[in-house]
């Protein structure tokens, strides 16, 4: 099976897949693209490496499969202590403090690559805490909105049904946060619907022009997704990004992940330089 996938047909393959995604990979991730190519030439049966490359091209359900295989990252609950500790100390208390002095009417945050759903419903557990921990009215829930996207329509599948298995549980999520699941058959927990209904998943693709079709956010979430990216698509994503924020909005990348461009985002120092800031007359 594997010698369907010589560096020529890998080649081809991963152009395929940043003609569609945008995300870049290469002959760096050779044995990533093997393992997970490998149950797909089992199961439709390619016989050839002409076979393999043709169908693929000319059959858009399977091009859709491959980068549905080669662009699903693993994630985990509350990922990064360091970020949801502050952003659960200081940067949500502060938005709902803004709500509570009128200062804002609604609060909305996009989680721009949700995966299977761990970042955006981390982010609404974080949120119905903080407003559960002050006794405030429940009714301030409804004031928090938060857009989740991916390009995958198994990803969002999944992240819609909110349904995790024991072994997802154990990544992130500790006693407190099982209070926000409720136990269902074969040992898997689902979110509780009042979580989920502050939440609403949507397919988007960081390539098309997603910044005329959203609102305008308060806070957003962009964490480990530009690195799959080359330098000029990541810089276009940003300047999308950059428009569909609020004049006071934050941006959040991940821990290994940094801006060049600042002409758009300037670091801001209250939250421990873990966010960017949106610059104005850009």
């Amino acid at each position: 099976m594997s010698e369907l996938l010589d560096i020529q047909t890998i080649t081809k393959i991963c152009e395929l897949v940043e003609r569609e995604s945008g995300i870049h990979l290469d002959l760096s991730k050779e044995y990533l693209l093997k393992t997970r190519l490998a149950p797909f030439i089992k199961k439709h049966k390619f016989g050839t490496q002409i076979d393999f490359t043709t169908q693929i091209l000319a059959n858009p359900k399977y091009l859709h499969e491959v980068v549905e295989l080669l662009t699903t990252n693993e994630t985990y609950w509350f990922r990064d202590d360091r970020l949801w500790s502050i952003l659960q100390q200081q940067l949500i208390p502060d938005l709902l403090d803004d709500l509570i002095h009128n200062r804002r009417r609604n609060v909305s945050i996009w989680s721009s690559a949700c995966s299977t759903g761990q970042e955006p419903y981390s982010i609404g557990m974080s949120i119905m805490n903080e407003i559960d921990k002050r006794g405030i009215s429940k009714d301030y829930y409804r004031l928090f909105r938060i857009l989740a996207t991916d390009l995958s329509d198994n990803n969002l599948h999944h992240a819609q049904k909110g349904i995790y298995s024991s072994a997802q549980m154990q990544r992130g999520t500790t006693e407190d946060h099982m209070t926000y699941f409720k136990s269902t058959h074969n040992n898997c927990h689902q979110i509780h619907p009042e979580l989920g209904q502050i939440i609403e998943f949507r397919k988007l693709n960081l390539l098309s022009p997603f910044h005329y079709e959203l609102d305008k956010f308060d806070l957003v979430f962009c964490r480990n997704v530009l690195i799959y990216f080359k330098e000029d698509m990541k810089n276009e994503i940003l300047k999308k990004i950059h428009n569909t924020m609020e004049s006071d909005a934050f941006l959040i990348l991940g821990s290994t992940e940094a801006i060049l461009q600042d002409q758009l985002f300037t670091f801001e120092p209250r939250y421990k330089n873990i966010c960017y800031k949106k610059r104005l007359n850009t």
